[in-house]
């Protein structure tokens, strides 16, 4: 899903967001035999990005919450 973002650094939470979405989903619909979701989230951004301190809590939180499949370039 492609997602247009507004301020910067934004688009690094709406990422995380994603993720965090993603493995509530896999987490309800996945099964031994069947995996439903599995797939990873991928965010591009620029230094303006990771300057902002949207971007520092957002990231934060995928640390916390130990989002593997979260790849940010």
């Amino acid at each position: 899903v492609d997602a247009t973002t507004g301020p910067l650094g934004q688009g690094i939470a709406t990422a995380v967001g994603m993720a965090m979405a993603e493995r509530h989903l896999a987490a309800k619909y996945n099964r031994d035999a069947y995996n439903v979701v599995d797939h990873y989230t991928y965010a591009i951004c620029g230094d303006g990005d990771l300057m902002e301190g949207v971007s520092a809590e957002a990231s934060s939180l995928a640390a916390h919450l130990q989002l593997g499949r979260l790849v940010v370039l």
